[in-house]
């Protein structure tokens, strides 16, 4: 995750004090289909919330689809589409 401060996006994408980016999650291949994007998504997204940020975001390519399925499974909903 990043901050306001370490953001890069902010070109497209303005985060407020209270926000966060997730920049990058892998899962390394042998590993995948386990479910585990889907929980480190939700736990993380869970302390970032814990450690007072209000807004949470990230950025998945439109045809990355099994990225797509691991955030809805973590809970996150999509708002825009650029």
């Amino acid at each position: 995750y990043a901050g306001r401060d370490a953001y890069y996006g902010d070109s497209v994408w303005t985060l407020e004090d209270e926000d966060a980016a997730l920049l990058e999650i892998l899962t390394v291949e042998e590993f995948r289909g386990e479910g585990l994007a889907p929980l480190l998504i939700r736990l993380s997204s869970h302390a970032m919330r814990d450690a007072g940020k209000k807004r949470l975001i990230c950025w998945i390519w439109w045809s990355h689809l099994s990225s797509q399925r691991a955030f809805e499974k973590a809970g996150w909903r999509r708002i825009g589409f650029t």
